[in-house]
């Protein structure tokens, strides 16, 4: 299992071929640059 923290309240959760975002706010969000959205939404399966 690992855990990212994406900012504010969302984690990306990797855990057995999954790849779950939990309230993923990546867009428009001031503390979660644009350059770090499509490696934290890359391989996602569930959102």
């Amino acid at each position: 299992m690992n855990i990212i923290w994406l900012g504010h309240s969302g984690f990306r959760m990797e855990i057995e071929g999954a790849v779950i975002l939990v309230d993923p706010w990546l867009t428009g969000n001031p503390m979660f640059p644009p350059a770090r959205r499509a490696e934290a939404i890359g391989g996602a399966t569930h959102v």
